[in-house]
């Protein structure tokens, strides 16, 4: 088994004082300790392997039988030219406009001493182990640009910004080609400051950026990633990126604007510690509208194996995840939050997480949403399963859920010609406060090829535990609910199964502190009586090889048989 990963990275400066100017240079790292995500294998690890090849069963992947990445991606540095800072280094780059010897002229290189002004052209091609620059000053034309990196496992490319340099894009995106490619501590700007990984892109990493489009108008996504039929794009790590004030602010219209789009054939995805806020529309788009689906009828089109972790995202005019097409999505320990109608754009349905957008398009596998909070929501629905084709399976487990109009909205929508099989949404040991209702199922149209668990939950402070409508194949089994209404009502069949008498009923589960949002339980709680460990978290471990038995705080579960309800151990 894979532990949870502890990520560790820092990027440490040498700041040397020359004659003519001060040159940052990247030189080397030193660990620094970050969070652990559960359910995340490290990028260096080996991954589950498989494409899902059949619009009619989920297909189940083979755990560690794809080889990760050769270098750890987020402790990676180069090393600086040994020619620097006084001569070139031919095959390394040095940019700097601001630099009162920055020249262009009989300069093919540029280095700290005398940089370039600008790229000799917009076509470049980096060899294994070259070393880029942005040393300082403005950069423009970041839009035309299509960089090719022959990178290998031993030498990647290096394309590195420094504190005081900033690359303007305003048009099309700056298209990055070809393998093993490390971006980072850029800073972007303009109008449209875009960095794709493009034409099947394998392994590259974006850290430590900044992106900040000073509120213009256009649509798309600024970091990209998408393969083709004859390469899949795979291995792409962002972490510790920035976005903000991305789109037009206050956000009155939707530009169709994502800080991350993972698109198509594409596999190996993680997107980690990252910040998103004030973007006009989605934090991360995974997929893309059914008209440009290059073959509804093939899944494997569709992104797999991505990882979606410890990000931030608030302000937002959409959503924080919109999953419109893909397989094995895990979210863990992120925290969305502070989406409302005054901020989010008018008429749009603001929703934080939509886990399977099928009615955009063609088909989503296993969505897996673990330890996430999620809170601060006064309009819309924290979570939306929305998918009307097969296998839109979700598994939520041991998030925090607060301060919305609804908890779980499923709609199911569709028609008797596309939905053929059952579809499951699991919901096990969450913790939902203050929200209209905790869990909201409805079904749009028929046949009723559906399927809901609601196991171990905490459902408070709402105006009912579940409602119902014309859901007819449920089990809803060892919930709490107190001071939420009736608990729950329904339209059409009773699921089979409901009884107050499966429920801990109308009894306060005792939090630490609902006040402070701290929900945390302790000694005379009523759900320290506990539940049987559900199937989900073993199913978990046999496709990933990865253990994901834990609390929202981290904390190993069970402590001692049955599983407390709620998404906290005392």
């Amino acid at each position: 088994m894979i532990s949870a990963w502890r990520g560790a990275v820092a990027l440490t400066v040498l700041i040397a004082s020359l004659a003519s100017a001060a040159v940052v240079i990247v030189e080397s790292s030193s660990p620094q300790q970050v969070s652990s995500w559960i359910g995340v294998p490290a990028p260096t690890s080996t991954l589950p392997g498989g494409l899902q090849t059949s619009l009619t069963a989920i297909q189940a992947p083979t755990p560690n039988s794809v080889a990760g990445f050769p270098y750890d991606p987020l402790t990676r540095v180069g090393t600086v030219p040994a020619n620097w800072p006084s001569a070139e280094s031919p095959g390394d780059y040095y940019f700097d406009p601001s630099h009162p010897d920055s020249t262009n002229t009989s300069n093919p290189w540029g280095y700290p001493d005398q940089p370039r002004n600008s790229p000799p052209s917009d076509v470049l091609t980096l060899a294994a182990g070259s070393y880029v620059q942005f040393g300082g000053g403005t950069v423009s034309g970041a839009e035309d640009w299509d960089w090719t990196c022959n990178g290998t496992g031993a030498d990647p490319v290096y394309i590195l910004g420094s504190v005081g340099a900033q690359i303007n894009g305003d048009g099309n995106s700056w298209n990055l080609l070809g393998q093993h490619c490390i971006v980072d501590g850029l800073t972007m700007r303009g109008t449209r400051p875009r960095v794709w990984f493009t034409s099947g892109f394998q392994f590259g990493t974006l850290k430590n950026s900044t992106f900040d489009n000073n509120n213009a108008s256009f649509g798309g996504r600024l970091v990209n990633v998408i393969g083709n039929s004859t390469t899949r794009a795979s291995h792409f790590v962002a972490y510790r990126n920035s976005f903000t004030n991305i789109g037009t602010i206050p956000k009155a219209t939707s530009q169709d604007l994502a800080a991350f789009g993972i698109t198509y054939y594409a596999s190996y995805i993680w997107i980690l510690d990252n910040d998103g806020v004030e973007i006009n529309s989605d934090f991360v788009v995974i997929g893309d509208q059914l008209n440009n689906h290059p073959d509804p009828a093939d899944p494997s089109v569709n992104v797999h194996y991505m990882w979606i972790a410890g990000n931030r995202s608030s302000l937002n005019g959409e959503q924080s995840i919109d999953v419109k097409s893909a397989y094995h999505v895990v979210m863990s320990q992120n925290v969305f939050e502070d989406m409302d109608v005054n901020q989010g754009i008018s008429g749009a349905n603001v929703t934080n997480i939509i886990a399977s957008n099928n009615q955009e398009s063609n088909h989503s596998g296993p969505v897996w949403m673990i330890f996430n909070t999620i809170k601060n929501f006064s309009t819309g629905d924290l979570v939306r399963d929305s998918g009307t084709y097969n296998d839109a399976n979700l598994y939520a487990i041991g998030n925090v859920m607060h301060t919305g109009s609804d908890g779980f909205q499923i709609d199911w929508g569709g028609t008797s010609g596309n939905l053929t099989r059952t579809r499951f949404l699991y919901l096990i040991n969450n913790t939902i406060n203050n929200v209209g209702e905790g869990l909201q199922g409805r079904r749009l149209g028929s046949p009723q090829f559906h399927q809901v668990e609601m196991h171990g939950n905490i459902v408070t402070n709402t105006t009912l535990g579940v409602y119902f409508d014309a859901i007819n194949n449920a089990s809803v089994l060892n919930n709490l609910f107190w001071n939420s209404g009736s608990a729950a009502a329904f339209q059409g069949p009773f699921p089979p199964g409901w009884s107050t008498a499966n429920q801990v009923m109308d009894q306060s589960p005792l939090f630490t502190n609902a006040g402070t949002n701290d929900y945390t339980i302790g000694a005379g709680s009523p759900a320290i009586a506990g539940v049987p460990e559900h199937a989900a978290y073993d199913l978990f471990e046999t496709w990933y090889g990865i253990g994901i038995k834990f609390d929202h705080s981290g904390a190993a579960r069970p402590l001692a048989g049955n599983y407390a309800i709620g998404a906290f151990e005392p």
